[in-house]
């Protein structure tokens, strides 16, 4: 594991060839799940802290770089990088890769990595270089302060690189549902990332983007879960920012419809036969949604490795029509134990039933 030198490395780079000066920065937030990330094969990708998990638990086939700002999300994410190491080239803040921690886990990795310096505020964060407020480096060496998102410190990045258009993803800015990631998040993120930070975060954005425009860079948010009426109040600014395009529409590629795989049950208590189904269910679908009859065993099955969410419906016919109004372009195969015929009539050539016996499929 070694550092490299950004200044040295990237100095040829100035956009890789084919991908017309566009890049894809990944948050984490809910909608990502419902994006087509599939479409993001051979384009450039960036994820953000924790949104390595798309490459996991999502259609995301490859990305580029990982970017990781603070010392805790790393930290806090360092025994599931271990498991699963993305294959992408890392890029550690100075936060990071000047503590004790860093320097003790250097020997359970091999790859890579750049330094991005974060500007240590000596006035309590306020005011210098801060993102935030609109602050650009001329170079990247020196360094940027408070940026409020990690996304934001990958937008920087990505200026470096020389990319002119930035195409966000997974920055929903939006917890009225409840859920702020696509991903179970653990007591710590939960308790280190508050709803709160919404608008200072927004703010941020549209002050980078400005600086941005100034440099002949635009910026899109492209996140199916971002909703601009939340923000009406900072009127003419938002224009900084593109939204109402969605990503198969920047791509302009064909669709792939997803496979989506519904088990139903009331999953109390948790039985190997249940384990059974979800099993089928994740190998052969990209996404897997329990419907779960009582919404007090919701928290518990989310928890499951493989599931991505889950809905409560008392029926299958329930949990399916709530699929098709949140997925209307995907595939829907009902996963259910054969020897518990379900009740449930096909209308629709993208609904399939999945029977399975002793672990097994028996027939799609």
């Amino acid at each position: 594991m070694g550092k490299l030198n950004f200044d040295k490395t990237w100095a040829k780079f100035k956009q890789m060839p084919g991908d017309k000066g566009r890049c894809f920065i990944l948050g984490s937030a809910p909608s990502l799940e419902d994006e087509p990330l599939e479409l993001l094969t051979g384009q450039r990708v960036f994820l953000c802290n924790k949104a390595w998990l798309a490459l996991k638990l999502l259609s995301l086939d490859k990305a580029n770089w990982l970017v990781y700002t603070g010392l805790g999300s790393w930290e806090n994410d360092l025994a599931e990088l271990k498991e699963f190491d993305p294959n992408c080239e890392r890029f550690y803040s100075n936060l990071i890769t000047d503590s004790n921690a860093f320097k003790t886990s250097q020997e359970d990795f091999t790859e890579d990595y750049y330094v991005f310096p974060k500007v240590r505020s000596k006035s309590g964060g306020k005011g210098e270089k801060n993102v935030g407020q609109g602050y650009l480096p001329d170079q990247y060496s020196d360094g940027w302060g408070a940026a409020y998102s990690v996304v934001l410190d990958a937008m920087i990045i990505a200026y470096f690189m020389g990319y002119t258009e930035l195409c966000l993803l997974g920055m929903d800015l939006d917890y009225s549902a409840g859920r702020h990631y696509f991903f179970e998040a653990d007591e710590w993120l939960l308790k280190m990332n508050a709803p709160t930070l919404r608008d200072k975060t927004y703010i941020g954005l549209i002050n980078l983007a400005r600086s941005l425009a100034n440099k002949g860079v635009k910026v899109r948010n492209l996140s199916r879960g971002f909703k601009p009426e939340n923000y009406a109040q900072y009127g003419k600014q938002s224009y900084l920012i593109e939204t109402g395009v969605k990503l198969e529409d920047v791509i302009s590629g064909i669709v792939k419809r997803r496979n989506i795989g519904l088990v139903c049950g009331s999953f109390y208590p948790l039985d190997a036969n249940h384990i059974n189904l979800i099993k089928e269910a994740r190998m052969s679908c990209d996404l897997l949604i329990l419907g779960v009859e009582d919404s007090q065993n919701q928290p518990v099955v989310e928890a499951i490795r493989g599931v991505s969410k889950s809905i409560q419906c008392n029926s299958v016919a329930g949990g399916v029509a709530q699929l098709q109004k949140q997925y209307p372009n995907d595939r829907i195969r009902i996963v259910y134990d054969a020897r518990k015929p379900i009740e449930y009539e096909i209308t629709d050539k993208k609904i399939s039933l999945y029977p399975v016996l002793d672990g097994e499929i028996l027939d799609g």
